[in-house]
């Protein structure tokens, strides 16, 4: 970063419009942008999760450096220290904040009143929707926590790796399958994961998008 576009990110102290325009305006010398989406920070933490999870689901916990994040988000490494104190707890907070983010996404695009197998649908197209939104976000909770130290990965794993399952746990129990309904679900489940796993390559992924909704028709309609 120049000098001049330094003494401008210093002058981004406050929230709201002002910070969001300070931020839009700030460029790298090849024109990029500084930070790492629009801009519509409301403090300088927000704009640290939003670096960190970027940087972090490119290379991982132990492949990305707090310089990398700082690069990442325009802000000093004292200042990362001084909001978080360790990378390890800012990784906890980005995984955390990704997490939330793309989980409230599923849910406000979940369609709870046309029966089981839309409501099904409308899950698997919200994740689709939302990775293909943010490829890079999406990987930090989907495959990358597991580069994280063990510790971090059974906190993650215990407090919200069920979360997803719910949804579609959510959907059964209100239109519960006249036959089998625990081997759909548990089929549904599988079929969720297979989505998950593959979001670690784009190829993988698409592939995986491919005929999603006939293999859940299959999963509703011949178990």
């Amino acid at each position: 970063m120049t000098e001049r576009a330094r003494k401008r990110v210093r002058k981004i102290k406050c929230s709201g419009n002002i910070l969001a325009k300070e931020v839009t305006s700030v460029k790298k010398k090849d024109g990029s942008p500084v930070y790492p989406i629009n801009g519509n920070f409301r403090n300088s933490r927000e704009r640290i999760l939003e670096g960190a999870a970027i940087a972090f689901a490119r290379k991982g916990f132990h492949g990305t450096s707090l310089r990398e994040i700082s690069r990442e988000c325009g802000l000093e490494q004292p200042s990362i220290y001084h909001h978080f104190h360790s990378k390890e707890n800012l990784f906890r907070k980005a995984l955390v904040a990704t997490h939330l983010m793309i989980l409230n996404g599923i849910r406000s695009q979940i369609i709870k009143e046309k029966g089981l197998r839309e409501e099904v649908v409308s899950v698997f197209q919200a994740i689709i929707d939302i990775v293909r939104e943010f490829p890079e976000r999406t990987r930090l909770p989907f495959s990358l926590v597991y580069s994280a130290p063990e510790n971090l990965v059974l906190e993650y794993t215990n407090h919200y790796g069920a979360q997803y399952r719910k949804l579609l746990e959510a959907a059964v129990t209100r239109n519960p399958p006249s036959k089998r309904p625990d081997l759909k679900l548990s089929l549904l489940v599988d079929l969720l994961h297979s989505l998950i796993l593959s979001i670690a390559s784009e190829r993988f992924f698409e592939d995986r998008v491919k005929g999603i909704e006939e293999r859940i028709d299959f999963i509703l309609l011949n178990n």
